[in-house]
């Protein structure tokens, strides 16, 4: 078996390893000293701040050595004192070949990361060993998969629990209680319920493939020294024979009792690989927090510090905790999204920006507010920064009360967040736990964060941020007046996953006067107040899963999100209405000789989008993912001037969800110049439908006891309403007609009263989906009973549709929707109201 290159998560016994955890110790109640090391940091930066490694002392090569050149994936095994680099599968073969140090790139001079696929030559004291005493030549030979390996998967997993049997070399071992471990993978609560939940559903065991195996290997000194590679070798030697090992993912080894003097950790696993070896204790095999940790070091993901301490960070299994990963691990898996990212481009200078931040466990959208300070400049930005509310619910059940409640806030290195790549170790950091009602300046970041109430039913947190130059006296809240500001230079986006889209370089945005609606109604105002922002609903590979989406196919940016008016639209949404989801471009320069080069627009949209470009109609496009021959018409070739342009993209939905995901790129597909997010705008339209007909006040048209000033229908201004004058008469009972208005949440979610009279029967829609059916209501004093109806309201514009028909005789419907307190009127029926029949 390939020898493995692992991280480990360090445990207790009577030794003196780094790393070592105070409360560990309590648990076992052995009092320890502890030994702090320094560790060695595998930073790989890009470019040029990335320092290029000093020459190491090359040993003199004898006639008789032997030199190849081998090629395969590099790990790396970080065994104390020095750690342990390997080239696995070889040459395509099981053979892995240990190496002196970490590998670099003969044409970068830069460090190769773990998990590259490395070409090159070792040379060997002989024939008979794999371990390279001199390397040279090195270089990456395969370009690095973008897209997140731990997103979507399945772990087919082979446990097997070990123990000794006698031999000449060494006496017999027990081990772990087979039915023990299968139940901590399988039980209630246990590991396949904590991978599922901390995952939302993104990495799940195989609980019918899941198999744990008792396994009893020969006794050997190499076994009782803990050489993991030789226990693995032998574990597998000693299988049943119908054990198929092909037919698993991922191997556990749960090792035999005794050997924590000889191994010093708790859990070890590959980085990357499949393979993680465990004690057969309560640090080990049966600590939930150590065997995540464990396995998801097989997908590349590193551990979590504080205060400049791996492990340290206890808010997630990758430090020292047992609960889910923390946001940014959250995001680098891609498990989850952020509510939204702040940087220069989308982040106004002095003033207060306010969020609605919902705990992680809620997600997996919209859960965690990234930050990209590139304000700072390209020498101070070297660090992002994570915004995320804990709270202990779902897989965060055991989370620790330090995070509970409280805004928790990690930082990391910038250079490989802002990329999908294999790098090294980002060093995940918590820099701080954050009370409700508590407040902090960071100077380093140049931010100013105000942590509202926490609210325990909704499990969300109101959280207030704001930049500045010198100090958070500069910042004002929007109700204030807002000073102008020039235009800057757009800095630099996370690369997304593509040989398309990236950073622009010669291009600005900015937020001219809104752009003219593409169908308006009527002419707009001048004095028209701001445009809602769209409201993200995930990333597009999320929301458009399909043959044409993903790092290497027609759809390839991951950082294009998939936007609509309200939250939960991809469940289902409105078919009443069009959203336009407007933003703009800025091309600096001059104008040149000859015509300009073309712009690409990729969309993905459910369902229809009419594309216009500085209100000019250019093409109408539908879908895009649904199958391979969906996107025959895309990317749009688009024609941009010098100088400010508007984007505007009109949407409708035929049923079912809605959402729309678009990003523009150059011509050479090199640089990315807008991409759909909340930082675009929006109206809404009826589509060309009618206004509704008043009839008269509601106090008129539906006098009765229930009616009045005093009583439970109690609003004059909302009118009757209907499709024709004269209704109040006599109205067809042929077909029905539906009235619809729009609502728009600002902050966060909302609790609203419904209170309707209908002439006859009425179904109540939200964002298309049928709430409930109420009849008449003004003809006797308990014909009101089931009123006003609640409706929960979601950040954004929704659509209230009243769908009414007539039984006999008149027809005419009186409604008016009220916040939760019954003080503010959000709207009522008027003349306002459009409609359809039928």
């Amino acid at each position: 078996m390939a020898p493995a290159n692992c991280d480990l998560r360090w445990t207790f016994g009577l030794l003196s390893y780094p790393w070592q955890r105070p409360f560990r110790a309590s648990e076992h109640s052995i009092a320890l000293l502890l030994i702090p090391l320094v560790a060695t940091s595998l930073l790989a930066l890009d470019g040029a701040l990335a320092a290029t490694p000093s020459p190491l002392r090359q040993p003199s090569i004898a006639a008789t050595d032997l030199s190849i050149n081998i090629k395969g994936m590099l790990q790396y095994r970080p065994t104390k004192p020095i750690g342990t680099w390997m080239l696995t599968s070889v040459n395509g073969s099981s053979t892995s070949y240990t190496l002196p140090n970490q590998p670099v790139d003969a044409l970068s001079g830069q460090e190769i990361a773990p998990g590259r696929s490395t070409s090159l030559t070792c040379v060997l004291p002989n024939a008979l060993t794999t371990k390279c005493f001199n390397i040279s030549n090195a270089a990456i030979y395969l370009a690095a998969s973008p897209t997140s390996p731990a997103n979507n998967v399945t772990l087919r997993v082979l446990v097997m629990v070990l123990s000794l049997s006698n031999s000449s070399e060494c006496n017999s071992q027990g081990g772990a209680n087979v039915t023990q471990v299968k139940d901590a993978f399988l039980g209630p609560n246990g590991y396949a319920d904590f991978f599922e939940s901390c995952s939302y559903s993104k990495m799940v065991f195989d609980r019918q493939m899941l198999m744990v195996a008792s396994t009893v290997i020969p006794c050997s000194t190499a076994i009782v020294n803990c050489n993991v590679d030789a226990i693995a070798t032998a574990a597998k030697l000693q299988l049943l024979s119908d054990i198929q090992v092909a037919s698993y993912s991922h191997f556990v080894y749960v090792l035999p009792n005794n050997l924590v003097t000889k191994c010093g950790w708790g859990g070890l696993g590959e980085l990357p690989g499949t393979q993680s070896w465990f004690l057969p204790d309560t640090q080990g095999i049966f600590s939930k927090g150590t065997v995540m940790q464990e396995i998801l070091h097989n997908f590349g993901l590193y551990h979590g510090w504080k205060d400049g301490v791996e492990y340290d960070d206890s808010s997630t299994a990758m430090g020292f905790g047992g609960s889910c990963p923390s946001a940014p691990e959250l995001w680098r898996l891609g498990w989850a999204t952020p509510l939204v990212l702040l940087n220069s481009s989308s982040f106004p200078l002095a003033i207060y920006e306010k969020f609605i931040l919902p705990a992680t466990y809620v997600g997996p959208t919209g859960v965690m507010v990234k930050i990209q300070p590139d304000w700072l400049g390209n020498q101070a930005y070297t660090k992002n920064m994570y915004l995320a509310l804990r709270a202990k619910a779902a897989g965060d059940r055991d989370l620790l009360d330090q995070f509970n409640g409280k805004l928790n806030i990690h930082e990391l290195n910038r250079f490989f967040d802002n990329r999908f790549l294999p790098g090294g170790d980002p060093k995940v950091s918590l820099t701080g736990a954050l009370d409700p009602g508590s407040s902090i300046t960071r100077f380093d970041y140049k931010l100013h964060l105000l942590v509202g109430v926490f609210d325990k039913t909704t499990s969300t947190i109101i959280l207030t941020v704001c930049r500045f130059v010198t100090g958070p006296n500069e910042c004002i809240f929007p109700s204030s007046p807002r000073p102008l500001s020039p235009k800057i230079p757009l800095p630099s986006p996370p690369n997304p996953a593509s040989p398309r889209p990236p950073s622009p370089q010669s291009l600005l945005l900015s937020s001219p006067p809104n752009p003219p609606r593409p169908r308006p109604r009527s002419p707009p105002s001048p004095f028209s107040p701001p445009k809602p922002h769209a409201i993200e609903l995930g990333s597009s590979f999320t929301e458009f899963a399909g043959p044409n989406v993903g790092s290497n196919k027609s759809f390839r940016d991951p950082q294009a999100m998939a936007i609509w008016v309200n939250a939960g639209a991809s469940s289902g949404a409105s078919t009443l209405i069009a959203a336009t989801f407007t933003t703009t471009i800025t091309i600096a320069g001059q104008a040149t000789q000859g015509p300009p080069k073309p712009l690409y627009l990729d969309i993905m949209v459910d369902d229809i989008a009419h594309v216009f470009v500085n209100g000019a109609n250019i093409t109408t496009v539908k879908w895009g993912w649904r199958w391979s021959g969906d996107y025959t018409n895309r990317p749009i070739k688009i024609n941009l001037p010098v100088g400010t342009s508007t984007l505007s993209l009109r949407v409708q939905n035929t049923g079912g969800p809605a959402r729309v995901a678009a990003y523009l790129s150059s011509s050479d597909g090199n640089t990315v110049l807008t991409r759909t997010n909340s930082m675009w705008t929006y109206t809404i339209d009826a589509q060309d439908a009618p206004c509704a007909i008043e009839l008269g006040s509601s106090f008129t048209e539906f006098a009765g006891p229930n009616v009045g000033s005093n009583k439970s229908f109690r609003d004059p201004q909302a009118m009757a309403i209907w499709v024709n004058a004269g209704a109040s008469s006599y109205a067809s009972t042929v077909t029905a007609a539906t009235f619809t208005t729009t609502i728009t949440i600002a902050g966060q979610a909302t609790q609203a009263l419904l209170d309707i009279m209908v002439d006859d029967i009425a179904d109540v829609f939200i964002n298309g989906a049928n709430i409930t059916t109420v009849k008449w209501g003004w003809r006797w004093s308990g014909d009101y009973t089931n009123r006003p109806i609640k409706i929960n309201l979601p950040v954004g514009t929704s659509t209230l549709s009243l769908r009414v028909q007539n039984t006999g005789g008149p027809a005419r419907v009186a409604a008016y929707l009220s916040s939760s307190d019954g003080n503010t009127v959000l709207t009522r029926t008027n003349s306002a109201w459009t409609y359809t029949v039928g």
